[in-house]
């Protein structure tokens, strides 16, 4: 289970969950919706998700105000294994995706300011930004999403270092 995973990231997955789907032209605006409520609940309840998930409390999950069947399975999955398939499985249907929205927290308006401001277009450009505090820059990062930005990208190179080590066994 992946270490230090907190309401806000989690949040921030159903809300970029939310923005895909919309941006999909998803038929379904009560799911749409649904994520962004979801996401605001999360964001905003008091006690850890990953808390709930660690003791199997599922149920009392699916009990808060916008989190159903759906959108548990998804925060379980998250936070079991750093990861989302629906997140994944949206952004690969994206065309031409700008790669700083793969990021929690960065979406396509945040990601344009990063490119015109830095030139940055790759992860790994975005990485070494945070590292030297060039990304302190951009209008609308501010410490906190500093922060999230650096955790998640840590996460995602994490994820893809074990990936491509598995797949050399």
């Amino acid at each position: 289970m992946p270490k230090r995973i907190t309401n806000a990231q989690i949040a921030d997955v159903l809300d970029r969950i939310a923005g895909l789907l919309d941006a999909s032209k998803d038929d379904n605006p009560f799911r749409i919706q649904a994520y962004r409520e979801g996401a605001e609940t999360v964001r905003g309840h008091q006690r850890s998700m990953v808390d709930y998930i660690r003791k199997g409390e599922w149920e009392q999950i699916k009990e808060l105000p916008n989190i159903g069947d759906g959108i548990a399975a998804v925060i379980g999955e998250y936070v079991s294994s750093g990861r989302s398939s629906l997140l994944d499985d949206l952004e690969a249907a994206q065309p031409g995706q700008n790669e700083l929205t793969r990021v929690p927290g960065i979406g396509e308006n945040l990601a344009a300011k990063i490119q015109q401001t830095l030139n940055i277009t790759t992860l790994a450009g975005l990485e070494k930004a945070v590292k030297d505090g060039r990304l302190t820059k951009v209008e609308g990062i501010g410490r906190r999403r500093l922060e999230a930005i650096r955790l998640a990208l840590r996460g995602m190179f994490r994820r893809s270092t074990s990936s491509a080590s598995a797949s050399k066994r």
